[in-house]
């Protein structure tokens, strides 16, 4: 999953030349501008999840793949991919394991409450069948499990009828605790080999991606999901950490591209290979990058963490209330819902626990309403995990 906190950095001299915007445009201009993409590549690894879930919520097959990987898995892989690199860094940068473990649950945890809260005892008892039993069975109960990580997918009387192809109320939860695990590796691997850390991630990702390809029969079967996940995240990690030049990366994503492409159309089973290879240098060349308006994806606040929040469970909801409408019209209807829930969360929920959250920077910060105004604490996701 992904996700960063809140912004400090140091004011210059040309910072107080710079007029101050009307009070309005701070209040709309609320979020942060980086000088990155990094903004842009987690909301688009959101919006792939959420495209890919459209389809398969409504049975619209086949989903879209990108050479070889549906669209919604390559979401989840940005996520791993980004996070791995970012939260890698926020170790690097200040290793101290009380503020990094701090950092990292005010990152996944006031979002995660929130959704799973409402869930419950709102979404929940407005669309159940069960009546009155929905509160009396345990199974409502059982769901608030999800806030500690262990997923849970279903509840009594809800989207079970023949219009949802799924009766998970948020198929989304399941990669937050995998999220989570690969943050243990990275204090471990720290506080373990200091700088050298990488070497625990090729480990790691050596021993997930052959749980990935292992037989169906496999006790690691219902692995695969998450092994494959966290070989995208330990890759992340590894170049953050030997930090290879741009040009270096980017030969390496070339050839990566290449052998992906060759892998999908001569053995389309085998397309994570290429995935694994070639996917974080891209993301990582694309996220380091600072293009006009990919930059500023945020600057509205960071709603791709609310995004992979809330999106399945309105999903599910627009199929309750209007049926098998249009895909197109379905995927309007749910922008429309999902938005300004994201953009609730981060404002009301998400930004406000960051204010909590260990800061590498005991400098003065630029004000938000300053265009420069960009994150130098705990840049990773959520996250997102789909």
């Amino acid at each position: 999953m992904i996700f960063p906190a809140t912004a400090t950095a140091t004011a210059t001299t040309a910072d107080r030349d710079v007029p101050r915007p009307s009070a309005t445009w701070r209040v709309l201009r609320s979020g942060r501008v980086h000088n990155n993409n990094f903004d842009f590549v987690r909301l688009l690894g959101a919006l792939l999840v959420l495209i890919g879930h459209a389809f398969v919520l409504t049975a619209h097959f086949p989903v879209p793949r990108f050479v070889g990987i549906p669209i919604h898995t390559l979401g989840v892989a940005v996520f791993f991919c980004v996070s791995g690199y970012l939260v890698e860094g926020s170790w690097l940068r200040r290793p101290c394991a009380g503020g990094f473990l701090r950092n990292r649950c005010l990152r996944i945890f006031p979002g995660l409450i929130a959704v799973v809260l409402v869930t419950v005892f709102l979404l929940g008892p407005l669309v159940t069948n069960a009546g009155l039993e929905y509160f009396q069975n345990p199974q409502t109960y059982q769901y608030l499990l999800s806030i500690t990580l262990d997923a849970q997918y279903f509840l009594p009387g809800v989207f079970g009828d023949a219009v949802h192809a799924s009766r998970a109320v948020n198929g989304s939860l399941w990669s937050l605790g995998v999220e989570f695990i690969c943050y243990l590796v990275v204090l471990g691997a720290g506080l373990a080999l200091r700088q050298r850390g990488y070497v625990i991630f090729a480990i790691l990702a050596a021993l997930c991606a052959a749980a990935t390809f292992a037989p169906e029969e496999s006790p690691l079967d219902g692995l695969k999901p998450a092994a494959s996940m966290v070989v995208f995240f330990a890759v992340g990690a590894i170049l953050r950490a030997v930090k290879p030049s741009v040009r270096t990366l980017a030969s390496m994503t070339i050839a990566g591209l290449v052998v992906w492409l060759g892998i999908a159309i001569a053995l389309p089973s085998g397309a994570i290979l290429g995935a694994w290879v070639t996917l974080p240098g891209l993301l990582i060349l694309l996220g380091r990058s600072t293009t006009p308006g990919l930059r500023s994806a945020a600057r509205f606040g960071d709603l791709s963490y609310g995004i992979y929040l809330w999106a399945f469970p309105v999903q599910q909801l627009v199929l309750h209330y209007f049926g098998h409408v249009p895909l197109a019209l379905n995927l309007i209807l749910v922008f429309v819902f999902t938005l300004p829930l994201a953009f609730i969360s981060w404002h009301l929920i998400e930004r406000r626990a960051l204010t909590f959250a260990v800061t590498t920077s005991r400098t003065h910060p630029v004000p938000a309403w300053h265009p420069r105004w960009h994150v130098e604490v705990d840049e990773g996701n959520r996250g997102k995990s789909g």
